[in-house]
């Protein structure tokens, strides 16, 4: 039977072959969609799966939204600096938790009189029990203890010393505040990795750094010049030394000459989100990830001050490690829908569309065609055919068409993933070929795509009276209302992508000319942090204003397109308690605005005449007991102006807030 179903359909494809070509490549280009749908987010699901603890290790997650509804971040797999002390104490049972915080990834650092620019990750030194590292050089178990102690990756140590054999040599970070010692090389991480170094990778390292020793280094780097150099004088620096990295608290009366200490600030718990946080559960823990949220629920109504939770809603979760690059992605893109999406049902939604609109277009072409075969088909049911049997070679015939489509497609992906993975650092051939799942999901999809496609033409085929069949030779195939129908939903599927595609391409377009601005003379950010370089930003200032192509020089305090993020609460009167306003807080220099061509519509910009920008940290140091801190001068947008109460951008000018 299925011998006589494969030569009436060769016969019936070498009879149209621009027709079975068209239903192919169609089919193809559907079944391409969707397989790369699947391997992308199987490639997602590999996320952390080689490192030996990976299904016990958790990342803690924050949901924050500010109760003006001004900012909702969505699940972020980031916390401050505070989640890591209460998650030790509320969970002893928990094996392990550390923190990971990417400080920078232009950290100055310098070794054998050279200089470089490397990405720093500080982490606590319980993170080599969580994740096994690929240690080429050094103990493990010991390389994070010791006070002044780093990793280097086999590629930094090789680009600094030329060789991997870096144990025992000396690195500076910040320029030249630290000397600390290289106790342990890590060689490649594998991909995909948050710690990987393709692009997709959100913790990738050249330098690893404990995290008391990155909180000196922060310290010395952000205290004033004039207390460093009473340091340097005499005063001895008590974290310099330590293996604890603080200096120990001073028992009974207050020491003669010490300055009072102002009172304790609460701890804040809606900034500082630097770090991503990990805990680990111990072995033959049966703990599931919806019990683990289920402990964390209360835990910010536990710790959270009342006054801060009267500003925003904080709740705290847990994502499996594997899940990271995922929930980081969802953050990125729907941090403001106010449905739960995900990126993976996203493109499984998108890939399926296509295919549909595939399989919508086999299934017009076949009816068409099968239109001209009705004499064939009168004639076999003459001579005994069943209805079953006319839907089976229908099927088989579709079945055929669509494995033709699904070898392509594959070859396809295949063909395409090295490109992929060059520009955005997903391989999709991770997910392709392997294990029993994927041949599964490839006879489902066969199936499935043969059921969808072929259903419909089999279904009015086998409907066909001989007589009528054998007395026209050809005939109209089922009500007009269904190829209506099916016409009007290809089309309909078809419109809607190219509708996406096109505010796609204009929103890119719009950010070029907005965004970017409409000038063709090129911004160039240099990253110069006195403290570090040595370069004061006026001597940098009159060397670049020195070269004829400097048009304008200006400094901010956190680089344009940064991820950064610095907020601020505003109101009206210091003694207001409820109705701030929040809003982006970004320092400048003078000429900001005229460099970067933002017009002000009311007042004025900082200028040198009225001495409107306070010395930086690192040339004043504010005095003990000197009073309230000067006024500052600020400029605010015409939206905070109107949050503010103000009637207009003009009236907002001189008022203080």
């Amino acid at each position: 039977m299925l011998i006589h179903y494969a030569r009436i359909a060769a016969r019936n494809i070498l009879r149209a072959p621009l027709t079975a070509l068209i239903n192919v490549l169609a089919l193809a280009l559907g079944l391409v969609s969707f397989v790369a749908a699947y391997a992308v987010v199987g490639f997602w699901g590999h996320g952390e799966q080689h490192f030996k603890n990976a299904d016990r290790i958790y990342v803690i997650t924050a949901k924050m939204a500010l109760r003006d509804g001004s900012i909702a971040t969505g699940v972020v797999p980031n916390t401050n600096e505070l989640y890591e002390r209460y998650l030790r104490t509320d969970f002893p049972e928990f094996a392990a938790v550390a923190r990971a915080n990417l400080w920078s990834r232009e950290a100055s650092i310098s070794a054998d009189d050279r200089g470089a620019r490397v990405a720093a990750l500080a982490v606590d030194p319980e993170f080599l029990d969580i994740f096994d590292l690929p240690f080429v050089a050094g103990n493990p178990a010991t390389a994070l203890k010791q006070p002044n102690g780093i990793l280097l990756s086999e590629a930094e140590a090789m680009r600094l010393f030329g060789t991997t054999a870096a144990l025992g040599k000396t690195v500076t970070l910040g320029g030249t505040l630290i000397d600390t010692t290289v106790t342990g090389v890590i060689g490649p991480i594998p991909e995909p990795s948050q710690l990987g170094s393709s692009p997709t990778a959100s913790l990738h390292f050249d330098l690893i750094a404990p995290y008391r020793l990155y909180e000196r280094l922060r310290d010395m780097v952000n205290r004033p010049a004039s207390a460093a150099a009473a340091s340097d004088d005499g005063a001895s620096d008590a974290s310099a030394d330590g293996a604890s990295g603080e200096t120990p608290p001073t028992e009974g009366k207050q020491a003669k000459g010490q300055a009072a200490q102002p009172p304790q600030q609460p701890e804040n718990w809606l900034g500082g989100y630097c770090c991503t946080t990990y805990v680990l559960l111990p072995k033959g823990s049966k703990l599931t990830a919806v019990e683990l949220n289920a402990k964390l629920k209360d835990f910010s109504g536990r710790h959270v001050p009342a006054e801060q939770l009267k500003l925003a809603s904080l709740d705290v979760g847990a994502v499996p490690v594997s899940s990271l690059m995922v929930t980081q992605l969802n953050a990125q893109l729907f941090a403001g829908a106010h449905v739960r999406l995900s990126v993976t049902t996203l493109l499984f939604a998108l890939g399926m569309l296509v295919l549909i609109v595939a399989c919508v277009n086999y299934a017009n072409l076949a009816t068409a065609r099968a239109a001209r075969r009705a004499r064939e088909i009168g004639l076999r049911k003459v001579i005994g055919a069943s209805r079953a049997q006319v839907m089976g070679q229908y099927f088989f015939e579709a079945g055929l068409l669509t494995a033709a489509s699904l070898a392509i497609a594959l070859a396809t992906v295949e063909l395409t993933a090295p490109l992929l993975a060059r520009a955005v650092g997903i391989d999709m051939r991770l997910a392709l070929f392997e294990g029993v799942g994927f041949w599964g999901f490839l006879v489902a999809l066969l199936i499935g795509v043969t059921l969808l496609g072929g259903l419909y033409p089999a279904l009015v085929l086998s409907r066909v009276r001989p007589i009528e069949a054998l007395r026209l030779g050809r005939m109209r195939i089922g009500p007009k209302f269904a190829s209506t129908l099916l016409v009007g939903t290809q089309f309909a599927a078809a419109s809607f992508l190219l509708i996406v595609v096109i505010v796609m391409g204009v929103q890119n377009a719009a950010l070029k000319r907005t965004g970017l601005g409409t000038t063709h003379d090129p911004y160039l950010v240099l990253n110069n942090f006195a403290r570090v370089t040595g370069v004061k930003a006026d001597v940098l200032r009159e060397q670049l204003q020195r070269l004829p192509q400097v048009k304008g020089f200006t400094e901010m305090g956190m680089s344009p397109w940064g991820q950064g993020v610095n907020l601020n609460l505003f109101a009206l009167k210091p003694e207001q308690t409820t109705g701030f306003r929040t809003s982006f807080d970004n320092t400048v220099g003078y000429d900001f605005f005229s460099t970067l061509g933002i017009p002000v519509i009311a007042g004025r910009v900082f200028d040198r005449e009225h001495n409107d920008l306070p010395p930086p940290n690192n040339q004043s140091a504010p005095k003990a007991n000197s009073g309230p801190p000067p006024t500052r001068h600020i400029v605010i947008d015409r939206p905070l102006a109107a949050q503010l109460g103000f009637a207009s951008p003009q009236a907002a000018v001189g008022k203080t807030v």
